[in-house]
C-alpha cells in the first residue's frame, strides 16, 4: 500500500465527505499517500454563490486541483501507482494491492472504468495511472502540451477531468485498460436491506464502489467500510 499515491477530489461544500474517507478507507493510509484536492475559496473567485452555484463551481475547480497536485507534489513520482478517485468513492484497499500486482508498474497504463457512449473513463470510481503513465502525464502538463480541464465548461462531459484525462492519455500513447471492478453506482441504500452476505460478496468482489454519498450524508460509505473491515483476506 506504500507503493499507491491516493488523489481525491473533494467539495468545500460537503466536507463530511472528506471526513468519512478520512474515517474509514483512507485511515490507515500514511500520511504521504494520501492528498486531498479541494479547491480553497479562492478559487471560486469571492462571489456570493447560492448552495448549487457554490459546490458546482467547487466541483469544476476540483477537478483542476487533481491536476494540480499531480504536479506540484513530487512524492507522487516515486509511487508505483497513483490512483484518482472522489470523496464518495469507498476503496477496498486490500484488493486494490492484490489486483495491481496484475499490472506492470512500468508500462504506460490508465486504468478505469471505460464509459464507450462518453470515449471516456468514468472518473468517480478511480482512474489508477501507473508510474510511466503518471510520469508522461506530469511532463506534458508541466511543458503545456497537455491543458487543464476548463473549469468554465466542466458541466460538459467532455470537458470533465475523466474524459479530459482519456483523451489525453491516448493521444500520448498510454494505454486505456477497462476493467470492471471499479463500479459506479450499483450499491445504493435499497441494498442495506439485503442479506449480509450479499453486502459481503460485493464488497469482496469490489476494488472501489462509487456513490456511496449524498447531499447530507455518507451512511452507505461507513456501512460499507464496517462490513468490509470484518472480511477475512482474499
Amino acid at each position: 500500500l506504500r507503493d499507491i499515491g491516493f488523489v481525491v477530489m473533494a467539495s468545500l461544500e460537503l466536507a463530511f465527505r472528506t471526513e468519512a474517507v478520512l474515517e474509514t478507507w483512507a485511515r490507515h493510509l500514511e500520511r504521504d499517500n494520501l492528498i486531498l484536492a479541494t479547491a480553497d475559496a479562492g478559487e471560486l473567485g469571492g462571489r456570493r454563490l447560492s448552495a448549487n452555484a457554490t459546490y458546482a463551481a467547487g466541483y469544476a475547480a476540483a477537478q483542476s486541483r487533481q491536476f494540480i497536485e499531480m504536479l506540484k507534489n513530487t512524492r507522487l513520482k516515486a509511487k508505483r501507482w497513483v490512483v484518482l478517485v472522489d470523496d464518495d468513492t469507498w476503496v477496498n484497499t486490500r484488493h486494490l494491492v492484490h489486483w495491481l500486482s496484475r499490472f506492470p508498474s512500468a508500462a504506460p497504463l490508465l486504468v478505469g472504468r471505460v464509459l464507450l457512449q462518453f470515449s471516456c473513463v468514468w472518473g468517480g470510481c478511480g482512474m489508477v495511472l501507473s508510474q510511466s503513465a503518471f510520469l508522461i502525464l506530469v511532463s506534458a502538463l508541466r511543458n503545456g502540451r497537455m491543458p487543464l480541464p476548463s473549469n468554465r465548461t466542466a458541466a460538459i462531459s467532455r470537458e470533465r477531468n475523466d474524459c479530459h484525462l482519456a483523451r489525453w492519455a491516448i493521444r500520448l500513447g498510454i494505454r486505456i485498460v477497462h476493467s470492471n471492478l471499479l463500479r459506479g453506482s450499483e450499491l445504493t441504500s435499497s441494498n442495506l436491506g439485503t442479506s449480509e452476505a450479499t453486502m459481503a460478496a460485493a464488497i469482496l468482489g469490489s476494488v472501489t464502489l462509487h456513490k456511496l454519498c449524498d447531499e447530507r450524508s455518507c451512511r452507505l460509505m461507513r456501512q460499507v467500510d464496517a462490513l468490509g473491515s470484518t472480511l477475512p483476506p482474499e
